[in-house]
Order: structure tokens, then C-alpha cells, then sequence
């Protein structure tokens, strides 16, 4: 637990290897899963697939591998290194965890946050100068799949990494809260890059509320439109979901 761990390592561990370790292995557990999927094409789950006709070959797959290994290894990891004295600042450390119903609400007002934040940097990289340059490395996936989520330029992963750290910054949870919320963000992300619309998708539990795979799927073949990261709240009021909305 929480308390074997506060015991064990120093700050600086809980702050730095901790996050990026968590990071690192849920994405490769949560996307494992996706991978099999995309490979062996399971004729019972096909039917769910968004871009039937397509499938990622393993030469796409091994250029997404590299990317992610400089974005994961070569950006993330000096950040969060960088970021520890920060992070021992922000979000307290003690043995006494939140409640449950606690670290739920503060987990759902980062969801908040982060989609609104992410909105607008997200709109902004597709300004003309900022796609050709930049965010048109992560559009080289018109049909992407769970592994493609974080293939993007550098920059990009700075600026969309200000989006999910703007909640934990405004609320300044308990260091486990702030874990859990980084591990929830990249699932969601995974999620909504999963080429898969499965009647369990979030979007579909709850339509109206989220986005989900089939929402950001329809970004990746318009390439406008539909900037929301989670919801779809800003996408319609702003009147930028390209036609999905009415389409759905």
C-alpha cells in the first residue's frame, strides 16, 4: 500500500520513477490488449472496428514504438525529473489517503479541466503554422489505434502535457490522487484512439457526455474539428464537432 511505500523510498523516487514507472506500464498494459487486437483482427470484435477496411501494418507499428520511446524516454522523463521539487509542493505525501468519494471528485473535476484545457491548445495546433509543423505528425494515423495515442511531435507533447497537469495544478491533490488522474488521462487517450466502437465505450454508456473512439476517429478522417479530448460539451458549444453531432 500507500503506507509501504511512503516507508520505503525518498520524495524524490515517489515524485519522479514512481509516476514515470506508472506511466510507462500502464501504457504498455492498457494498450497490449489493443495491440493483439489490431494484429490477429478478432472476426468477433470486427464488427466494432471504425475503419473495417483498414488495418496498421507492422512497420507503422515499429515507427509509433520509436517515437514513443523519445517522447516517454528523451521529453518525459527529464520533466518529471525537473518537476520533483515542484511536485513535493503541490501534492501532499502523507500516509492518510482522501476518501474514495473524494479522490472520485477530484479525478472527475481533472477530467473537466483537462478537456477544456486541451480544447483550445488542441484548436490551436490546427491553426496552419502549428498543424504543418507540428501536429501533423500525429495525424500521419488517419485510422489509429490505441498505441498511437502519444506518437506526436515533442512539442506537442508539451503542450497538450500542460492540459492534463492544469487540474492537479488548480487542485493540488494528494500525490496518489495526482497518479491515479495521470494513469486515468492516458487510458481515456487510449481509448479514444482504439479504432474500436464497442457498445462498453464511454460514448456510448453515456451519449451526449463523452466523445469516445468513434468521436476522435472522426477527427483523425476530417482532420477538423471535434478538439475535445473526453466530452463533447465544448465541441458543441463552440460549433466545432465538423458536422459529427448532426452526422451521429
Amino acid at each position: 500500500g500507500w503506507s509501504a511505500l511512503r516507508s520505503q523510498f525518498n520524495d524524490f523516487a515517489l515524485t519522479s520513477w514512481l509516476p514515470f514507472s506508472a506511466l510507462v506500464g500502464s501504457y504498455v498494459v492498457f494498450n497490449l490488449p489493443l495491440m493483439l487486437l489490431e494484429a490477429f483482427d478478432w472476426a468477433p470484435l470486427r464488427k466494432y472496428k471504425i475503419q473495417q477496411s483498414y488495418r496498421n501494418d507492422n512497420s507503422v507499428t515499429w515507427a509509433c514504438v520509436k517515437q514513443l520511446a523519445f517522447n516517454y524516454f528523451v521529453i518525459m522523463l527529464p520533466l518529471i525529473i525537473l518537476s520533483c521539487p515542484l511536485f513535493t509542493v503541490l501534492f501532499p505525501m502523507d500516509e492518510v489517503l482522501p476518501s474514495w468519494w473524494a479522490i472520485l471528485v477530484q479525478i472527475a473535476a481533472c477530467m473537466v479541466i483537462e478537456d477544456t484545457v486541451h480544447f483550445w491548445f488542441h484548436w490551436l495546433l490546427h491553426t496552419e503554422w502549428l498543424y504543418r509543423k507540428v501536429h501533423s505528425v500525429h495525424h500521419e494515423f488517419t485510422a489509429p489505434y490505441g498505441i498511437s495515442a502519444s506518437y506526436a511531435h515533442p512539442l506537442e507533447v508539451l503542450v497538450l502535457g500542460m492540459a492534463t497537469f492544469a487540474g492537479p495544478i488548480i487542485i493540488r491533490p494528494h500525490i496518489v490522487v495526482f497518479l491515479l488522474w495521470v494513469n486515468v488521462r492516458q487510458l481515456l487517450a487510449m481509448e479514444t484512439h482504439c479504432g474500436y466502437d464497442f457498445p462498453w465505450s464511454p460514448n456510448n454508456v453515456l451519449p451526449g457526455w463523452f466523445g469516445g473512439a468513434d468521436f476522435h476517429d472522426y477527427h483523425h478522417r476530417t482532420y477538423k474539428g471535434a478538439y475535445s479530448s473526453t466530452f463533447v460539451w465544448w465541441d458543441e458549444f463552440m460549433g466545432t464537432d465538423n458536422g459529427y453531432l448532426s452526422y451521429k
